[in-house]
């Protein structure tokens, strides 16, 4: 029987070899490297097991470094990959003229204000701040959106028609002014010169429409944690364990309302949103992978623009001020303008008044003077 330090340098040098390997799987193998290393040194002995289980404690965080930084490194290979969308200084609308007037776009390419306009199936990203992986929009490659929908778009599109017609009380309906159309919001709503929230619940006989709602809302969050870096995802998550906020579901990270408009266009302006917005635009006919553009989403202080084709997924910066332009000649139907989104008000119930727990109270001392 050999003893434990035989035990604890057989199995540091047994990891260095596991260690070599390389995969996505590192939980599995640790599993299955835990087992045989206790089946073959300790042989049923309780002290060698309760030596063997505290150094194997010590291995699994090991393993899951690995994996985290498996995934870290695939995340940094795919947003590196992603073609870069740069600032055009010369078509740049500064804030204070945005701010002050009413800017609407109804084609980039023509008109008094121009942007310099990113066409790409292969997706784009710009950034803020690439160090703190801070960025206005990420689009995601066409190929990435459309696997992630499929054809599930089509019923999809038959749902969204559906939440126009829902009662007041199960939905926040109301007609846009400025372009006529029907703009509905799902979910926690933040009452206006109120405190708290309110929830709009789907009628009891649409529970299937709302199933599949919230699974376009999952598909979304699964796309935005595939692009957004791994470093912003886990500050999410911190800040998320921290407020205790709620999304639409339990489940739901990024996502505590979800609004829908048809033909929906909209001046240049700023949300109070927390994090980034997920968005997309979806027509009710079968999706290729070349078709002509859509809408653009306009960032006029970048003086840019990112050209949008029905299905494409595009995560952007709210805080920043944006637009979307009317959508162009190449589509006589409607279009189904989403976007699903969690408000600053979210994350506090909209209350002030709610007493901080502990650990709240820790991080607000800690990070403000």
């Amino acid at each position: 029987m050999s003893n434990n330090n035989e035990v604890l340098h057989k199995h540091s040098c047994a990891v260095d070899t596991v260690h070599v390997c390389n995969g996505s799987d590192s939980v599995s193998r640790y599993d299955t490297f835990a087992k045989d290393k206790k089946k073959d040194f300790c042989d049923g002995d309780s002290k060698c097991n309760k030596s063997l289980n505290l150094f194997l404690s010590v291995e699994k965080d090991n393993f899951k470094d690995e994996q985290i930084a498996m995934r870290t490194l695939k995340k940094k290979q795919k947003l590196d990959s992603l073609p870069k969308i740069k600032v055009s200084s010369e078509h740049i609308l500064q804030t204070n003229y945005l701010k002050n007037n009413y800017v609407v776009f109804e084609d980039p390419f023509n008109g008094q204000k121009i942007l310099e306009v990113h066409d790409s199936i292969n997706g784009g990203i710009h950034y803020l701040d690439k160090d703190s992986v801070s960025f206005s929009c990420i689009l995601l490659p066409r190929q990435s959106s459309l696997s992630a929908i499929g054809r599930k778009h089509l019923n999809l599109c038959k749902v969204l028609d559906k939440l126009h017609t829902f009662d007041g009380a199960q939905i926040n309906r109301k007609i846009d002014k400025g372009n006529n159309s029907p703009s509905s919001v799902y979910g926690k709503m933040v009452l206006q010169g109120s405190v708290g929230l309110s929830k709009q619940t789907f009628p009891k006989n649409k529970e299937q429409e709302y199933n599949t709602l919230i699974k376009f809302i999952n598909r979304m969050e699964h796309a935005l944690c595939e692009y957004v870096d791994t470093r912003a995802l886990n500050g999410i998550k911190n800040n998320r364990h921290i407020v205790n906020w709620k999304g639409l579901t339990n489940e739901n990270l990024c996502a505590a309302s979800l609004a829908t408009s048809k033909n929906y266009y909209s001046h240049a302006h700023m949300d109070k949103s927390f994090f980034f917005t997920m968005h997309q635009v979806n027509v009710p006919i079968e999706y290729k992978s070349k078709m002509p553009v859509c809408q653009y989403f306009c960032f006029p202080q970048f003086g840019l623009a990112i050209a949008i084709r029905p299905g494409d997924i595009l995560l952007f910066n709210p805080n920043i001020y944006h637009c979307l332009s009317m959508k162009t000649e190449n589509y006589k139907t409607d279009v189904h303008v989403t976007s699903a989104y969690i408000k600053t008000a979210h994350t506090g119930d909209n209350n002030n008044r709610q007493e901080l727990t502990d650990i709240q109270d820790h991080y607000f001392h800690a990070y403000t003077c």
